[in-house]
């Protein structure tokens, strides 16, 4: 039986936040009370199913899996795309899209202290442009 892959929200204490700011001046308690960054952990990033659009022009590539004889993949310029019904031809991104995304594409969960350390279970839900985070449950946070 495979395990379902997972994303957590972590959030913890910026260090290298707060040794930056001690560069400049004294850090304050107040300093600290806010010196909270946030992340996302993937269970398994190898087997995260991630994709991204190719940049490059596929003058030649079918423009869906039924002109291919019903495959789903296809070789274009020496690499494997999939088709993906919103964004057409796609390559496969290595490693987690969530992981790699969360912060620059997306918001924190909303409901999710950002306050104190922790670790909370997420879904994800993503494309090609957006990505967005849902706190799966706001009291199962633990201690990072």
């Amino acid at each position: 039986m495979t395990v379902p892959i997972t994303h957590h929200a972590v959030v913890e204490v910026d260090d290298a936040g707060l040794a930056q700011l001690a560069k400049f001046r004294p850090v304050t308690d107040e300093d600290r009370e806010e010196a909270f960054i946030w992340r996302v952990e993937c269970s398994d990033p190898a087997r995260c199913e991630g994709w991204q659009e190719c940049g490059e022009d596929h003058p030649d590539a079918p423009d869906d899996p039924d002109e291919t004889g019903g495959d789903e993949s296809v070789t274009l310029h020496g690499v494997e795309h999939t088709w993906h019904t919103l964004h057409g031809w796609v390559l496969r991104m290595d490693g987690c899209p969530v992981e790699a995304n969360a912060g620059t594409w997306c918001d924190p969960p909303e409901g999710m202290p950002l306050d104190r350390p922790g670790r909370y279970l997420i879904e994800a839900d993503w494309d090609d442009t957006d990505l967005y985070l849902l706190l799966v449950d706001a009291e199962a946070g633990d201690p990072a």
